[in-house]
């Protein structure tokens, strides 16, 4: 039950991601808030949960997106692999080191959709590419307080609800 509330949410942030965003672009950017949902996840789920989270978010960022389909998906299951190898050889526990490794998960996320765009014949200017990479990564960085504390809030929200049953059953 727990693992269909987390795909349900998963399912609702792609829908804000692609829709209400819209209202918050600034230099016609918007924050990623799927991979910071990616890195919450990949860090405080188990192995298995977040690669297959990992698999859904890409999924879903390739149906809203504009990418061909496919690449979200291998991205995001990578770089799931990459957040678990990564917490196990360094602690990721304060805010600011999530903040900056938010910060270069989102620049190597768009390079790579950029080598990949590429290698399909869609060229991007590079001072374009500049400009769109590095204001996401910093409204990304921004915006990842305010999504930590709502997944801190659903955390809270799901253990107080999984107590109050065992209380009930016990």
């Amino acid at each position: 039950m727990k693992n269909l509330k987390i795909l349900v949410c998963l399912l609702i942030l792609a829908l804000i991601q692609s829709t209400t965003l819209n209202y918050f672009m600034f230099f016609r950017v918007k924050p990623e808030l799927m991979l910071i949902c990616l890195v919450l996840l990949g860090l405080f789920l188990n192995w298995r949960w977040a690669l297959a989270y990992s698999l859904f978010l890409g999924f879903l960022k390739d149906i809203f997106g504009v990418y061909p389909f496919g690449v979200n998906m291998l991205l995001f299951v990578f770089w799931a692999y990459l957040l678990k190898v990564l917490s196990r050889k360094v602690a990721i526990e304060d805010n600011l080191i999530l903040v900056a490794l938010i910060f270069i998960l989102v620049i190597l996320n768009s390079i790579s959709n950029r080598l990949i765009l590429f290698f399909c014949g869609k060229i991007i200017p590079l001072g374009i590419f500049l400009r769109v990479s590095l204001i996401e990564a910093v409204y990304t960085a921004i915006f990842m307080p305010l999504v930590f504390k709502a997944f801190s809030y659903f955390k809270f929200f799901l253990q107080n609800k999984e107590e109050s049953t065992q209380e009930i059953f016990y």
